[in-house]
């Protein structure tokens, strides 16, 4: 199977069969890679499953990356700042440098923050901020279990993701959100994107002066039912200013379970679309868009509203 990969002659179909089939035997081929991202060079390594995606697909989850641009080119001020916290191997922040003013991104695990740094610098780029810790609602520093298999995704500061395979690290830093905020000065913070593995609501709470003053959109990966993440949709909407909308993007079926065609679909194209949040789930993950009511008539809430305005 490995030799297989190493034919060059194979297309991409192919190489993607091979792919899976070796992820199936618990493996994954070390192959490098330099591939177009979004006319940025991304460098990576299909033994990373969501680099894996970029050389694949065009990128990992891309109907949020998609979402997040058009939500940035829909708040008109050029000074606009994006907040990444958890920001991995940053992905996210680098499609996002596209179209905000200034990122700052946050990613305490240094395996995967120094791949980012690392697309900053192939690219050349200057607005984005790399900072090398966590955001909670105080200053500590806590026990991180960092990922052990290929999906570099999953480290977590709650211990119970362990379950999934991770293994302590050591202890990482991490300050108030506000703090931070409030100490660089910065204004019109008006994304963030939170994808923190069951550690949001603290990263919540750690920001409610700032979200109480600049209103921003958010992004928030949410796990569910984790101790240390929110335990129902009235805990999480207490933890938010009022007149916020709740939207998740619409990748189940009736009965929950995930739509594999839809998101095959959309793993592809990009395409997207986001209903109304009106149940909380007991297990698993989604994301979560949170729009002040202010801004939610600006906001796209499907690609599909998006590109009728192009052609319009």
């Amino acid at each position: 199977m490995r030799f297989l990969w190493h034919t060059t002659q194979i297309n991409m179909i192919w190489r993607k069969i091979i792919y899976r089939e070796i992820r199936r035997l618990g493996k994954a081929p070390d192959h490098s890679f330099v591939k177009d991202f979004f006319g940025l060079k991304y460098q990576g390594n299909l033994n990373n499953s969501i680099e894996a995606s970029i050389y694949f697909y065009g990128a990992f989850e891309k109907p949020l990356l998609f979402f997040l641009r058009d939500a940035l080119k829909a708040i008109t001020d050029d000074r606009t700042v994006f907040m990444d916290i958890g920001a991995n191997v940053g992905q996210h922040s680098l499609y996002a440098s596209k179209f905000a003013s200034k990122v700052v991104a946050f990613e305490p695990y240094s395996e995967v923050n120094a791949q980012f740094k690392s697309q900053v610098a192939l690219n050349k780029i200057s607005n984005i901020e790399i900072f090398e810790y966590g955001l909670s609602d105080v200053e500590e520093t806590l026990r991180y279990f960092a990922p052990t298999g290929h999906n570099k995704g999953i480290g977590s500061f709650d211990e119970s993701s362990q379950f999934k395979g991770n293994r302590e690290y050591g202890k990482l830093q991490l300050l108030k959100g506000d703090d931070v905020v409030r100490d660089n000065n910065w204004q019109l913070i008006k994304l963030i994107k939170i994808d923190v593995e069951g550690f949001e609501k603290r990263v919540i709470k750690g920001l409610q002066a700032t979200l109480k003053k600049e209103r921003p959109i958010l992004v928030c990966e949410i796990t569910y039912g984790q101790r240390l993440s929110f335990s129902n949709l009235e805990e999480l909407i207490s933890f938010l200013p009022p007149d916020y909308e709740l939207l998740t993007f619409n990748t189940r079926n009736v009965d929950g379970s995930k739509n594999k065609r839809k998101g095959s679909l959309a793993k592809r194209t990009g395409n997207y679309e986001l209903i109304p949040l009106k149940s909380w789930r007991t297990n698993g993950q989604d994301d979560i868009v949170m729009i002040p009511s202010e801004q939610s008539h600006a906001i796209a809430k499907s690609s599909k509203s998006v590109n009728s305005k192009k052609t319009a």
